[in-house]
């Protein structure tokens, strides 16, 4: 069961696409990839997505603060 905060859904259900799209872009195939080759449902791959997102932007800003800094 999938709980994102709003209602508790479940894999089959039909309205998952439409809340899963409040929170990242359902048009990113790699999202979709990403799920179908390692078999996680919709929640792991949403929790392991996001997590992975946040730390490709923390790293990367801390990359720019610190080049920022070579001038």
């Amino acid at each position: 069961m999938l709980t994102l905060g709003f209602k508790n859904i479940t894999d089959s259900d039909p309205q998952r696409s439409l809340i899963i799209k409040q929170f990242t872009a359902d048009n990113d195939s790699s999202f979709w990839l990403f799920k179908a080759y390692l078999g996680l449902s919709i929640k792991q791959t949403f929790l392991s997505w996001s997590l992975m997102e946040t730390l490709v932007s923390v790293i990367g800003i801390i990359g720019i603060l610190i080049l920022d800094q070579v001038k």
